[in-house]
């Protein structure tokens, strides 16, 4: 969900396992994953979109049948714990875990928890029109009384013009420049603590730059730092 954010999240995941893991064992060492790259699921925005604007949730049904699908399979490998390296997915897949049998390894909580460890109170909140307008961020960071504010009209359209052209390659310097601009004068106008770049694309564009700053926050590098704790505390539990 897609396929590029996929393989780019098992790429980072991967290397924090080796990072962490690796020893004179060589790549025995590495806990064992698995990347499921479930291309057909709907998009998720456009359904979170079209159940809200319309109230048609039949489109995000079908996402969620998807999922639920998609976790079957991975439970059939004995898989006990997922992550979903998509912020828009967990709208759904928070419907579907808790009667899955399996465990989400939640991005919008490793999130919540990292913006609460670092004492941020006011974070602005980029992402897909459909994260966005779920409220998932904002209901998760006000319960640990953290003010979230949204793009306007104007901005959350420049936000995902972005967000297509790094998924379609097209992504240039002149852009990426612009892009590092818009999010430093954002941040100041708005009087802002943190930015959460909820969507995969989004901090993915400022690696061409080499530009990242602790108060923009990537939630896939927060989710896959829990999901490498969770493995070291298996792996100790069975020494």
């Amino acid at each position: 969900m897609g396929p590029l954010a996929g393989a780019i999240f098992n790429l980072r995941l991967t290397k924090a396992c080796i990072d962490r893991f690796k020893s004179d064992k060589g790549d025995q060492s590495i806990p064992s994953t698995i990347l499921y790259s479930k291309n057909d699921t709907p998009d998720r925005s456009q359904a979170i979109l079209k159940g809200l604007n319309e109230d048609d949730w039949s489109a995000h049904e079908a996402v969620k049948q998807h999922l639920t699908m998609g976790i079957e399979t991975l439970k059939k490998s004995g898989v006990t714990h997922v992550i979903a390296p998509c912020n828009t997915a967990h709208v759904a897949l928070r419907e579907v875990i808790p009667n899955s049998g399996i465990q989400l390894i939640d991005m919008i909580r490793a999130t919540t928890n990292h913006l609460t460890q670092y004492q941020r109170k006011r974070v602005g909140i980029l992402g897909t029109p459909g994260l966005v307008k779920s409220n998932i961020y904002h209901h998760e960071l006000s319960s640990n009384q953290i003010q979230a504010l949204s793009p306007n009209p104007e901005e959350q359209a420049a936000v995902m013009a972005v967000i297509r052209q790094e998924k379609q390659g097209r992504v240039d310097h002149d852009t990426i420049r612009k892009w590092r601009d818009w999010l430093v004068g954002w941040q100041q106008e708005n009087d802002l603590d943190a930015i959460v770049l909820g969507c995969t694309e989004l901090p993915l564009i400022l690696t061409h730059i080499d530009d990242s700053r602790p108060e923009w926050v990537d939630p896939q590098q927060l989710v896959i730092n829990e999901a490498v704790d969770l493995m070291a505390s298996w792996q100790s539990a069975d020494r």
